[in-house]
């Protein structure tokens, strides 16, 4: 099975929850979030997308955008979610094998939890951004055909600091 990017998951399990239980009064908490989703240079994108939902105490504001040059593709996603869903046994799984790589680091003082696919040329890295008593945010950058030191270049043009600031204000 190829790896599709946990971004793109993430977004089609969400996006199916937002049609049915969005709620009005965080409408707009994603709008703080849009804007750290950079152009990136030499890149296509389509303008970021967002969303704010609270269902049944489960709450979550994200903002997402994807990126395209010729095969290369990225997608970039700033959520902000309760404490299971955005922290939990990932921030201490490592595993390798012929196929795939999972490791914890830290880089630029943050904790990351890095995914290649090695069979498709995927990479996903998940930046933890800041946690809270009850919920937690994290950015979420996944590539198709860059090379790892290219796709964490790539994400490394996010400002995480500033991702950082906007969560824990939503927090």
């Amino acid at each position: 099975m190829k790896n599709k990017g946990l971004l793109r998951i993430l977004i089609s399990f969400f996006s199916l929850m937002l049609l049915f239980t969005a709620s009005s009064s965080h409408a707009e908490k994603d709008n703080l979030l849009k804007p750290l989703l950079i152009e990136l240079k030499g890149w296509n994108s389509d303008d970021p997308q967002g969303m704010s939902m609270n269902m049944g105490g489960m709450n979550m504001i994200t903002a997402s955008r994807n990126y395209t040059k010729g095969n290369k593709n990225i997608d970039a996603m700033v959520f902000l979610g309760n404490q299971a869903m955005t922290q939990g046994k990932m921030q201490e799984m490592t595993a390798e094998s012929d196929e795939t790589s999972i490791k914890i680091s830290t880089i630029d003082g943050f904790k990351t939890h890095f995914v290649e696919n090695k069979n498709d040329n995927s990479i996903s890295l998940m930046v933890f951004l800041a946690q809270g008593q009850a919920q937690g945010a994290m950015f979420i950058f996944s590539s198709n055909n860059l090379s790892k030191n290219n796709a964490i270049s790539c994400a490394k043009k996010f400002d995480w600091k500033k991702m950082k600031a906007a969560v824990q204000k939503l927090f």
